[in-house]
Parts: structure tokens; C-alpha cells; sequence
């Protein structure tokens, strides 16, 4: 579904990202983790068009989109949960989520994707006229996710889907990405400083490190990967 190849990315002189290749598969959850400044947010910005990539290629679905706007990406099937569940906090929980479904416009598929989310996320329906802002840690990260699954995703892009939350609610979060890969045939791709969840329930990993691919692997591989234990597991 998704195949980067050699994408680099810089903020004037400081690379972020530098020759980095990966691929995501349909109905496949995959992770990329690495420490704090790896390069994951910037990855996930490149797909998501939010930063030209200097170079490199990305393709999805068989469609080179590399310099193709965000607006764009969207419609065709991408949709992005960003870092620590950043939402609209001045527009009701309702604005909010129809905001994340704007280009598919009104009708029943809107209104399918209401009830994805509040199947997925019942306290959203109760706080469906409350002000964003006003939303505990926990329930902002739904939201955020919320919003990006009203757009109808083929791959989910997730940031940090951990940060801020509580340790008993990270599960629950990780959870939810695997019911709409099991339940909804979505692929995920989940960028996640928190390894020792994430490799819980994703498929395959990348660790990310200085902006390269150190180590790639099936989840069940890298938990045993002495240096990712040392790294990231705290074994």
C-alpha cells in the first residue's frame, strides 16, 4: 500500500530524515520507533505532505505521490492522528470530528464514520457539544484519532498515540488501532517512542535512529533484538 524509497528530509542544514526506505502492506499494522528526535514525527510529516522531502520517492497504492499536497493525500486515502493528540480545543467535539470528514462532504458516509468513531469512542457522544479544550489527556487522543478516521483512511498515519496518556489508557488506545486493522481492513502506520507497547500489537517494525533505518524486522524479532532491548525495553 505504501513504499517510501530513500526519502530525505532537512531543516536548512539539519537533516532530519536521510535516505530512509520503508513499506506498509494492506491491513497491516507497522510501527517505527525510535528515541525522542529519531526523525518519526518528521517521517510521518513527509507522508502526510506537511514537508517536501529533498529527496527520495513516495508511493501509494501504486501512485507516486511525493509532491502532492496534503488536501490531496486525504482524498486519496491517507489521514494523520498527530503528536500528542492535537485537536481544535476551542470547537466542540462535534465540530471537531466534521471538520476531519470536510472532503467527503455531507450524506451517508459521513454519518457512517459518526458511528465508526462512537463505536469506537463512546464517551465522544456524550461530550458531543462540549468545547475540545475542556477534554481529559485520554479522550483528547481519541478525538484526535476521531477525526482522522471521519476522512475514511485506507492507512492511518499515528504519532505518538502514547504521549500524555495515562499508562493504564495506553493499551486501550493500541487496541483500538487493532480492531480498525482487524475490523475495518485499515493499515496502520504507528510512530512510537513507547517500543515495549507498540511492539505488543504491530506486525513489523522500523527503529529509527539519527535518521536512517538502524533495524527492521517482524515485531517477535525486534523484542528479542539485544540492542533493542537495551534501547527501548529497558532489558
Amino acid at each position: 500500500m505504501l513504499r517510501v524509497e530513500g526519502l530525505r528530509v532537512a531543516y536548512g542544514k539539519i537533516v532530519a530524515l536521510d535516505g530512509v526506505s520503508l513499506g506498509v502492506g494492506e491491513r497491516e499494522l507497522v510501527a517505527v520507533i525510535g528515541a525522542n528526535g529519531a526523525g518519526k514525527s518528521s517521517l510521518l510529516s513527509a507522508l502526510m505532505g506537511l514537508v517536501e522531502p529533498r529527496g527520495g520517492a513516495i508511493s501509494f497504492r501504486g501512485r507516486e505521490i511525493t509532491r502532492f499536497p496534503s488536501w490531496e493525500r486525504v482524498r486519496l486515502g491517507i489521514a494523520l492522528v498527530p503528536e500528542g493528540g492535537r485537536i481544535f480545543p476551542d470547537l466542540s467535539v462535534e465540530q471537531n470530528l466534521r471538520l476531519g470528514g470536510y472532503t467527503i462532504g455531507r450524506g451517508e458516509e459521513l454519518s457512517e464514520n459518526l458511528e465508526l468513531v462512537f463505536s469506537l469512542f463512546p464517551v465522544l457522544k456524550e461530550r458531543l457539544g462540549q468545547r475540545a479544550g475542556t477534554l481529559s489527556g485520554g479522550e483528547r487522543q481519541m478525538l484526535a484519532i476521531g477525526r482522522a478516521l471521519m476522512a475514511s483512511p485506507r492507512l492511518l498515519l499515528v504519532d505518538e498515540v502514547s504521549m500524555g496518556l495515562m499508562p493504564k489508557l495506553i493499551p486501550e488506545i493500541l487496541g483500538t488501532l487493532v480492531r480498525l486493522r482487524e475490523e475495518r481492513g485499515m493499515s496502520v502506520l504507528l510512530a512510537e517512542q513507547n517500543a515495549r507497547e507498540a511492539l505488543q500489537v504491530v506486525d513489523r517494525g522500523y527503529v529509527l535512529k539519527n535518521g536512517r533505518i538502524a533495524l527492521e524486522g517482524t515485531a517477535a524479532e525486534l523484542r528479542e533484538n539485544a540492542e533493542v532491548k537495551a534501547a527501548y525495553l529497558g532489558l
